[in-house]
């Protein structure tokens, strides 16, 4: 049986469309996974690998 999931899919789908729209602009690009994983609680890891 799989593990339950940590993160609701609506949280992670708030989060992957906040990084999306940060690394439109050049300036908010760098880091943005990090800075919006802590913003929303979620490991910058995690949402990393979203965009590998």
């Amino acid at each position: 049986m799989a593990a339950p999931r940590k993160y609701s899919d609506e949280l992670r789908e708030r989060a992957v469309r906040l990084v999306l729209d940060a690394k439109k602009d050049p300036v908010t690009r760098p880091a943005a996974c990090r800075r919006i994983g802590e913003q929303v609680g979620i490991n910058p890891e995690t949402l990393r690998r979203f965009f590998v």
